[in-house]
């Protein structure tokens, strides 16, 4: 007799790895073993999270908290992720992030703010951050990016503003990036470009190869 098991919940644990996704979950929970590596809490309703909730993780490498009700990023938040390398927060309702929120985050290399509520960039969001390498902030509102917002990103080479609300980029607005940036700003609104040496090379889709130094 072949016996044949058939699993389809999308919460069993691999090594390593501890997963809730789509649970109801409101909260973050306490359950979550201090050696995890990657933490799966996607698609679930957790709209704030206290201090602390993480700060036993400190193997972490990755965490998806992506569709969920988070409207704000504070500093507490992340208190323990010193490992953090790929930090997923898509699909959520977040409109603020406060000035060092992911200074924590000291070895993180990607960021997915996409497909939230942003409408302006500031430099003090990004403290810390200095080994990121990419940073998705499309399909947000953003129309104000302020001069230098991304000045301290030294070793970020893609970064992708795709369907936000900007009606001008201008040579400062990337000052600071990696050298050889591959920036995504299509499907703003009528997104104008100063002619700029900076800009080496634009094509159809918004992509632009930019020397920012």
């Amino acid at each position: 007799m072949m016996l044949i098991y058939s699993c389809h919940s999308q919460n069993v644990r691999l090594p390593g790895s501890y997963h809730k996704v789509d649970s109801g979950l409101d909260q973050i929970p306490s359950d979550i073993p201090a050696d995890t590596i990657n933490v799966h809490l996607e698609i679930n309703l957790i709209a704030d999270i206290g201090p602390g909730a993480f700060s036993h993780l400190n193997q972490c490498e990755s965490l998806k908290l992506s569709d969920n009700k988070l409207t704000k990023v504070r500093k507490h938040m992340w208190q323990g992720l010193v490992k953090l390398r790929r930090f997923f927060l898509k699909y959520n309702l977040i409109a603020n992030i406060e000035p060092g929120a992911f200074s924590y985050l000291t070895q993180c290399k990607w960021l997915d703010l996409s497909s939230n509520k942003l409408t302006t960039i500031r430099r003090d969001m990004w403290e810390k951050l200095n080994k990121l390498e990419t940073l998705y902030l499309n399909d947000n509102f953003i129309s104000v990016i302020e001069a230098g917002a991304f000045i301290d990103l030294k070793h970020c080479s893609e970064l992708v503003l795709a369907s936000n609300n900007l009606t001008r980029v201008r040579r400062d607005t990337f000052k600071g990036l990696a050298a050889t940036l591959k920036l995504d700003i299509s499907d703003n609104t009528s997104t104008a470009f100063n002619q700029d040496p900076s800009y080496t090379s634009i094509n159809v889709f918004g992509f632009i190869s930019a020397t920012t130094h």
